[in-house]
């Protein structure tokens, strides 16, 4: 068990797929050196240690995540931390996303409408909710962010959210 004294540093440590996803955003600066790195990195080696690059065309045109990427099957929420430096790439997901910047900020880019999208800057302690099916992207480009992503399957969301009464005046 981690204590609280415990958990910042802990999440602040870089990871080793953190390093590769910097290595590859500090060379995007740099379009030769890039692609020769793009080039030459075993993308099955990387998917074997469980660092997964997203390809040019996945990158576009954006893809689902299933809600049985919830790591245990009798799990209803998983929590995890959004790796530092990861490619950009337009996704959803099956299951409802609730994105919490722990410190730092991120760049949140979300589909407003269909083909529409609204860039959102983040900042420590900002909670976005995403329902299933909205595509969005999301950049964490510095040592000293930190942001947690919270999945949850609908059927828990609804049955924990959809019970709160919401008033439709804000006094």
């Amino acid at each position: 068990m981690i204590t609280v004294d415990q958990l910042k540093p802990y999440l602040m440590k870089m990871t080793d797929e953190e390093s590769i996803y910097k290595k590859i955003y500090e060379l995007r600066k740099e379009p030769d050196k890039f692609k020769e790195y793009m080039l030459n990195l075993d993308r099955k080696a990387l998917l074997n240690q469980g660092i997964w690059l997203p390809k040019p065309s996945e990158e576009a045109g954006g893809w689902n995540f299933p809600e049985y990427l919830i790591s245990n099957e009798t799990q209803n929420i998983d929590v995890s931390k959004h790796n530092r430096y990861n490619p950009l790439f337009y996704h959803g997901h099956d299951v409802f996303e609730m994105i919490y910047i722990y410190e730092g900020k991120c760049e949140n880019t979300v589909e407003e409408l269909p083909s529409k999208f609204v860039k959102m800057n983040m900042e420590k302690d900002d909670i976005c909710i995403l329902a299933p099916g909205i595509k969005h992207t999301m950049g964490v480009y510095d040592d000293d962010s930190i942001v947690i992503n919270i999945i949850i399957r609908e059927s828990t969301f609804k049955r924990i959210f959809f019970k709160i009464k919401i008033s439709k005046t804000l006094s």
